[in-house]
């Protein structure tokens, strides 16, 4: 099982195995609203959001006494603008923190067309 991938070495002996949990935590929570909605009648949509992000990949290792401490919390500012229902152009900053203190800044672009 998750014992065997993280013991993984290779031809010297060196560990290879990914840092894998047997059981891994994540929860979020995210509002939005179409703002649009309040100024006028129209399909378009403007939508600023907001997420707040836990998740830990490693919540528990049989054999690791980090277990639980891998763990990042992100929060999620953002906006989606669909200028027709079938698309979607979207924007967000990501402020994440993980449990060993680092922090980053990550910004997304994107865009969802749907048929």
């Amino acid at each position: 099982g998750v014992k065997d991938l993280r013991d993984l070495t290779d031809e010297g002996g060196n560990g290879i195995g990914p840092d894998v949990g047997s059981q891994l935590f994540g929860a979020y929570a995210e509002v939005g609203y179409d703002v649009l909605r309040l100024l006028t009648e129209t399909e378009k949509q403007f939508v600023p959001f907001f997420r707040y992000e836990r998740y830990d990949p490693t919540f528990a290792v049989e054999t690791d006494s980090k277990a639980g401490e891998r763990g990042v919390t992100d929060l999620v500012f953002g906006v989606t603008y669909r200028p027709v229902l079938q698309l979607a152009l979207k924007a967000n900053a990501t402020l994440r923190t993980p449990d060993d203190g680092t922090k980053a800044t990550v910004i997304d672009l994107g865009v969802g067309w749907m048929f």
